[in-house]
């Protein structure tokens, strides 16, 4: 079994023009300013069995007035996300439904698979119960603040001893409560009854 590995990307999404990168050239503008070549960093996870989750993340708390509460930049003062005669579409669907928001969760052995066209090029989980999910970075991505986790699978000692050295279990479940914390938050930003 591979050690253990995780990913962690987050920030603004797009199309990177005149890239050799499969996928179309799509990276990831970090808060720092760092760019990021989605495929470079996922391919170290290529092959490995993998927990994945592709979201949009939007601002906290999310601007209800705003596209994706946020996340979502297209039709902005951002050149990369101009839409046709200055509208506001969005790839998405943001233009349509505002409060729908990317929350794609898998588990299985991550695949690169490659298309005809770099277009075409996405990773895809091939989980267990014999379906597959294909990752949504082409169309869905580009143009809005997100995030992709993906952490592999150990064996349960070899975690104990991984969780120990990078801050105990209280770092975790820290990290766990601040997820359904933000899908609390996404339903509510959703359904505007339950309070958002």
């Amino acid at each position: 079994m591979r050690d253990f590995d995780a990913l962690l990307i987050e920030g603004v999404f797009f199309q990177k023009d005149s890239d050799d990168d499969c996928m179309g050239g799509l990276h990831c503008q970090l808060d720092n300013g760092q760019q990021v070549s989605v495929i470079n960093a996922m391919m170290r996870l290529n092959g490995s069995h993998v927990q994945i989750s592709v979201h949009h993340l939007p601002p906290m708390p999310p601007d209800p007035t705003k596209q994706g509460g946020g996340c979502c930049l297209w039709g902005g003062n951002d050149p990369r996300f101009q839409s046709a005669g200055g509208t506001t579409f969005c790839p998405f669907g943001h233009h349509k439904e505002p409060t729908k928001l990317l929350n794609v969760v898998a588990n299985g052995i991550l695949k690169l698979d490659v298309g005809f066209y770099d277009s075409e090029t996405t990773f895809v989980v091939h989980q267990f119960d014999g379906t597959e999910v294909k990752l949504p970075f082409q169309h869905h991505l580009p143009g809005h603040y997100g995030r992709i986790a993906a952490a592999t699978f150990v064996d349960i000692d070899k975690m104990k001893d991984i969780l120990m050295k990078s801050g105990g279990l209280d770092a975790v479940e820290g990290m766990g409560q601040k997820a359904t914390d933000l899908c609390d938050l996404l339903g509510r930003l959703a359904d505007p009854k339950k309070g958002g």
